[in-house]
């Protein structure tokens, strides 16, 4: 089992005195929700860590510019399902190389069903000048989450 300190609005959660923790779904939901707020490029130990969706920096020092104030919308909606999808298949792809990882040290994988992702879908509607991308992930385990983010365009 792993888990992660808990966050509610960008802070660390006090939970009777002691730093709250999520673990299953909840641990899965705020990992996709920190991988596509972070702008891609900020943190210095995982370069490639973030999304693009508010601009960034490649690994390879390219700056790629944000979508938001772009004016064509089937532009920006293409980009956005595009980024999330990336997002959730990097995040698949080091779900399982952490496993993989895990069998060959322990001898069993840390991760549970519940923060495995299984599925996705990305869902992305409007309104007035505000783009909201909803996700539905579903865990190993049968767990659906919706995981909804606003963008101000």
């Amino acid at each position: 089992m792993s888990w992660s300190l808990q966050l509610r609005n960008g802070d660390l959660v006090i939970d009777k005195g002691r730093l709250g923790h999520v673990t299953g779904v909840s641990k899965l939901v705020q990992d996709i929700r920190c991988h596509i707020l972070e702008r891609m490029g900020t943190d210095p130990l995982h370069p490639d860590f973030g999304s693009l969706l508010d601009g960034g920096t490649l690994q390879s020092g390219e700056e790629v510019a944000s979508i938001i104030g772009e004016t064509d919308p089937e532009l920006i909606r293409s980009f956005v399902v595009t980024e999330i999808n990336r997002i959730l298949s990097d995040h698949q792809d080091k779900q399982l190389v952490r496993a993989e990882s895990d069998r060959l040290t322990y001898n069993k994988t840390t991760l549970t069903f519940g923060e495995a992702l299984d599925d996705a879908q990305v869902n992305i509607g409007s309104v007035n000048d505000i783009l909201v991308v909803q996700i539905v992930l579903q865990s190993k385990n049968g767990d659906e989450r919706r995981l909804a983010i606003p963008y101000t365009l």
